[in-house]
């Protein structure tokens, strides 16, 4: 293992109390098909104790680093495990976040340190599944209570929260100086399109749902003002990227019980239409897309914000959690496992990826009927 992680595993293990003798154990891997990063698993324990930890590293390819903004997106969850959410604890009972154990930033080196969840019960449901509706409604109880106790603590304690926050960077849209990273956005976002284009039109007789998405594209360039989250009522801390793989459920007797959001690299602040736009149209199982009700129910009752309100917020700030949408069936839900700078290559060469499943096609068919259902598509009123 590189020597800055066992030097930080070293600095962890004497905070923790551990005697010199203790030993780590790297027990797992998933990298290979992340775009954030490389995930490991690992056990540090002594003759008494022992913890399991996840070891999240950075991607080491150049354009991957460039293009994902690596170092900003590392940054950003430091500043949600370290700042952020032991202030949100004092605002309410915050769904369960893994215990930050340490980090180090240095550039081409990020490196940060959690608890692994798996081993008191946490499962992760993939994202080619699809959640039915017992799971997606539990997700929506609980980004109710994040966004509800960030708005809580947004308005009990504003210089607080606007001085930690405004640290968090965006990293998904983001307009890159780089000519290969301008291209590489544009065709991830293009291949998206053009991937809900083809499944749409295969089933759309009146075709509603293609001109739907072809207005939609030529709208794209309102982007700028559809993530101005200032005139939104209920602008607050969101995760940014809430779609299944960012998801751990716990389970009693067969049925989920508890949810653990992991992954908070794109967390910003933003209208909770984002997160519940993209939640539920890159999570949700294609049996249920066309029945979002439930969900938005949920949400509504479990964070008092009223659901006209959030209907009005969809049709303007649901329409970039849309696109992420798409990215996430298009370019993470495949059968391919290829590496991420491999994938990157490919796209930045116009080669269009074609191995997304029959069940991945199938819902991307669905999402947009659903986006359409839900009034993404419907014109931003003025």
């Amino acid at each position: 293992m590189e020597p800055h992680v066992v030097e930080l595993l070293g600095k962890i293990a004497t905070s923790e109390g551990f005697q010199d003798s203790f030993r780590t154990t790297f027990t797992g891997d998933a990298d290979g098909n992340n775009f954030h990063g490389i995930v490991k698993t690992a056990v540090i324990e002594d003759d008494n104790t022992t913890i399991h930890v996840v070891v999240k590293l950075c991607q080491t390819n150049a354009l991957v680093r460039e293009a994902q903004r690596t170092h900003d997106k590392f940054v950003n969850e430091v500043i949600f495990y370290r700042d952020i959410a032991p202030r949100l604890e004092t605002h309410g009972r915050m769904p369960r976040v893994a215990k930050y154990y340490g980090s180090s930033i240095e550039s081409g080196f990020e490196i940060i340190v959690l608890e692994n969840l798996k081993p008191s019960g946490y499962i992760l449901k993939p994202v080619n599944e699809g959640l039915d509706e017992e799971h997606i409604v539990l997700v929506a109880e609980y980004l109710a209570r994040l966004h509800r106790i960030a708005l809580n603590w947004k308005e009990n304690d504003p210089g607080s929260f606007e001085k930690i926050t405004s640290k968090l960077k965006e990293t998904f849209f983001v307009n890159h100086e780089n000519s290969d990273c301008r291209k590489l956005a544009s065709r991830i976002f293009e291949q998206a399109l053009q991937s809900a284009l083809d499944c749409a039109a295969q089933e759309d007789c009146t075709g509603r749902l293609v001109n739907s998405i072809k207005q939609y594209c030529i709208d794209l360039k309102n982007l700028p003002s559809w993530m101005n989250i200032h005139d939104s009522e209920y602008t607050t801390l969101i995760h940014g990227d809430a779609y299944c793989n960012n998801f751990l459920f716990r389970y009693e007797n067969g049925s989920p019980t508890d949810v653990a959001f992991v992954d908070w690299q794109m967390v910003k602040v933003g209208s909770p239409a984002f997160d519940l736009v993209e939640c539920f149209l890159s999570s949700a199982h294609v049996d249920i897309l066309d029945s979002p009700e439930r969900f938005l129910s949920m949400y509504s009752s479990t964070s008092h914000f009223h659901l006209e309100k959030l209907r009005s917020d969809i049709h303007r700030y649901g329409k970039p959690g849309l696109l992420v949408a798409l990215c996430v069936l298009v370019n993470v839900a495949t059968e391919e496992r290829t590496d991420v700078g491999g994938k990157l290559e490919k796209i930045l060469i116009e080669e269009r990826d074609t191995c997304l499943s029959e069940n991945v096609r199938a819902r991307v068919k669905r999402l947009v009927s659903a986006a359409r259902l839900l009034g993404v598509f419907e014109p931003v009123s003025r």
